[in-house]
């Protein structure tokens, strides 16, 4: 930008043939680099914007294969291959919240399908879904969702 920006000075105040045609050049060149750092910027926040993406959809896959058994979210993010200070990144590039939360709110939406389409007892659906406090679950999911699991499956 330095380059070109000279140049413009340096025409504007010569008084060289064809300084118009000059000027009208250097402004183009100019303007063209903008143009093309602009699209580099943008190119590279579109391949960071999809990596996030694809770990983000990796981690949304392995909360699904591991809905029985969830593991913590350092080992999450062993198994995708980086931190888990990068994983809660990704997290909240994706989704706008840290990956406790996205775990938390993938297992609140499974205790509203059971607690809606069986008759599992809340402390059964807390068991299953590896809550080892019904108590816990319960004021989890009431914090989550604004009612108690009770109240939700009554409707």
């Amino acid at each position: 930008f330095d380059y070109w920006k000279d140049k413009i000075q340096q025409e504007i105040f010569d008084n060289a043939p064809e300084k118009l045609l000059a000027l009208k050049t250097y402004f183009e060149m100019l303007y063209l680099e903008l143009y093309r750092e602009k699209f580099r910027t943008r190119t590279a926040d579109l391949l960071t914007n999809n990596r996030n993406l694809a770990y983000f959809q990796q981690f949304q896959e392995l909360i699904r294969q591991h809905a029985q058994d969830l593991p913590s979210i350092k080992t999450f993010a062993k198994k995708l291959g980086i931190t888990q200070t990068h994983l809660n990144r990704v997290c909240h590039t994706v989704a706008g919240t840290s990956a406790l939360k996205v775990v938390q709110e993938f297992t609140i939406t499974e205790a509203k399908k059971y607690l809606l389409n069986t008759s599992y007892s809340i402390a059964e659906v807390a068991y299953f879904l590896n809550f080892n406090d019904p108590a816990y679950f319960s004021r989890l999911f009431k914090n989550r969702v604004g009612v108690a699991p009770g109240e939700f499956r009554k409707g």
